[in-house]
């Protein structure tokens, strides 16, 4: 690289240096659009200009999409863009790749637009020298294909936020799916699927070969891996055929699943066995934590872990020993408008199936266990000032099982504590899962 530059005109790319790296920018008007300025970040100068193309490349797909573009784009456009590039002294083969696929659609997009004004030509970088003018490529050159090509990264984002979108309880969606599922896409998908992309240098979904997939396929470990990123795939050409016109043949059909190993021998699974449930529910009810009631409940109910630790004090008739299961605490993915994962969120969502919302009786010890837990958390909040300043008192729609914080567990939070708790008692080895199959052996 034998320069930076850090101020340019409209157009022309323009690199400013940083500790970590470099960013790449252009002011790239589009319409009455507020913000024309792209810019992307890189390790190398090199690569943010990259990534810087690739950004512009999906403004140009996006805002064709949309209608934004009314008026076909000047060739002096192209031509400003071209020479910063030459300026530059770039000549990586992806970034001269990149380039003559924003020429190629910004000749489609004029293609498609009635009115005056010129077809901006096709141009190769390889064929200019630097500091010199441009100049008209050929007929053969100028032709493009009719197919719509898909951005590959931008196509894989659209998806994930219309599966997101299905997470939404709408009219034309009575029965939308959890985010836990959705959730469970992101990393195949941005974590290894559109990185091997990358790598490979695919732009687009057509560019996309059922060696490529077979090739990433082969590269994960574990078939749990190897199913996920193979689901992944399926849907997304799913939806490119459904919603995207994608003409081209479905090749993941092509592609035998992920076959399951066999397994080498029978896992014994590790229970709390009948002749230790009374020493289990004994040292539990000794314990007296919210931690060590929501094992014991788990225990004498046979419920799920995140069944047990969502239930609120409405949900216990007392009078008629029942404990009905309506929802689950879950913890979910917060996405910026780019699909990256910003935080968390803590909700009431559905539980596992159907069959899952169901009444249960209500066990005459776990009964006697909740009926003291409920006068110890009454005083709790009595005795609160943290809870006093937030206006919060205890009411009959509180979970039953509160953290110091007074807020409800996680179904993931408690194999640290059960942990803890077999090591103090020395018992044998046992998940919270496992527990509950005393009900059912």
């Amino acid at each position: 690289m034998k320069k930076v530059k850090e101020r340019t005109p409209r157009y022309e790319i323009s690199i400013k240096e940083r500790e970590d790296g470099y960013v790449a920018r252009i002011s790239f008007k589009l319409g009455n659009e507020k913000n024309p300025r792209v810019e992307s970040f890189g390790t190398t100068t090199d690569l943010s200009v990259l990534n810087l193309l690739y950004k512009l490349d999906e403004k140009l797909e996006d805002s064709f999409q949309k209608g934004l573009i009314e008026d076909k784009i000047s060739n002096i456009v192209i031509q400003k863009l071209y020479k910063s590039i030459n300026v530059l002294g770039i000549r990586a083969d992806e970034i001269t790749e990149c380039l003559n696929n924003i020429s190629n659609r910004i000749v489609f997009i004029n293609s498609k637009i009635t009115g005056t004004g010129g077809i901006i030509p096709f141009y190769n970088i390889s064929n200019i020298q630097t500091n010199t003018l441009m100049q008209e490529s050929t007929e053969k050159d100028n032709k493009i294909s009719e197919t719509k090509m898909i951005l590959f990264e931008a196509f894989a984002k659209e998806w994930f936020k219309y599966k997101l979108s299905l997470c939404k309880e709408t009219p034309d969606n009575p029965r939308p799916l959890t985010q836990k599922t959705v959730d469970g896409y992101h990393r195949p998908l941005f974590k290894q699927i559109i990185p091997y992309m990358k790598k490979k240098k695919i732009v687009y979904l057509q560019q996309i070969t059922k060696e490529l997939i077979e090739d990433l396929l082969k590269q994960l470990n574990g078939y749990d891996n190897k199913r996920i990123v193979y689901i992944v795939f399926s849907m997304l050409y799913q939806y490119a055929i459904k919603n995207k016109d994608y003409k081209e043949e479905n090749i993941i059909l092509k592609i035998d699943k992920p076959k399951k190993p066999p397994k080498r021998g029978k896992k014994k699974k590790v229970i709390v066995k009948r002749a230790n449930e009374e020493k289990w529910l004994d040292l539990l009810e000794e314990e007296n934590t919210d931690i060590s009631l929501i094992l014991a409940g788990i225990l004498l109910e046979g419920t799920r872990p995140e069944e047990m630790t969502s239930i609120s004090w409405e949900d216990i008739d007392f009078d008629n020993d029942t404990i009905r299961l309506k929802d689950a605490y879950k913890s979910f993915a917060v996405y910026d408008d780019d699909c990256n994962i910003i935080g968390t969120e803590k909700r009431l969502d559905k539980l596992k199936t159907d069959s899952s919302y169901r009444t249960i009786t209500l066990h005459p010890r776990f009964k006697k266990m909740l009926l003291k837990h409920r006068e110890e958390q009454k005083e709790r909040f009595k005795n609160s000032i943290k809870m006093k300043k937030k206006k919060r008192y205890y009411n009959e729609k509180e979970f039953v099982f509160l953290s110091r914080t007074f807020r409800p567990y996680l179904s993931t939070s408690l194999a640290k504590p059960l942990r803890e708790f077999r090591k103090k008692h020395n018992l044998r080895r046992c998940s919270s899962v496992c527990i509950k199959n005393i009900i059912c052996n």
